[in-house]
């Protein structure tokens, strides 16, 4: 199993809600190997609010059995306010890997 650690950083001048994701994990030859869709589920069973400056923060795993990997991921948010609307942040592509001393 692979741990990661997310932070969103609300740098917009907007509120936002984080209201799901998508995580797909790749192996060293770009093999699928895990494809978590939760559109409407939140992170960690929350839908965080998040206000201009504010920050959240959490911590996942994926269980995978390979040395190596890699994540790629989308969010999808709602911004809060008169004029609501639904975005998706994406997060590149992210190594993974085990920690051999283990």
């Amino acid at each position: 199993s692979f741990v990661y650690k997310i932070r969103f950083d609300n740098r917009s001048d907007r509120t936002v809600k984080i209201l799901g994701r998508h995580i797909i994990c790749y192996g060293e030859k770009n093999e699928i190997l895990a494809n978590v869709v939760a559109l409407n589920d939140g992170v960690v069973g929350q839908q965080p609010t998040l206000k201009p400056g504010e920050a959240f923060e959490y911590c996942s795993y994926v269980p995978l059995h390979v040395p190596k990997a890699f994540m790629s991921a989308s969010f999808q948010l709602q911004e809060i306010g008169p004029r609501e609307r639904y975005v998706m942040a994406h997060v590149g592509r992210i190594p993974l890997v085990c920690d051999e001393s283990e």
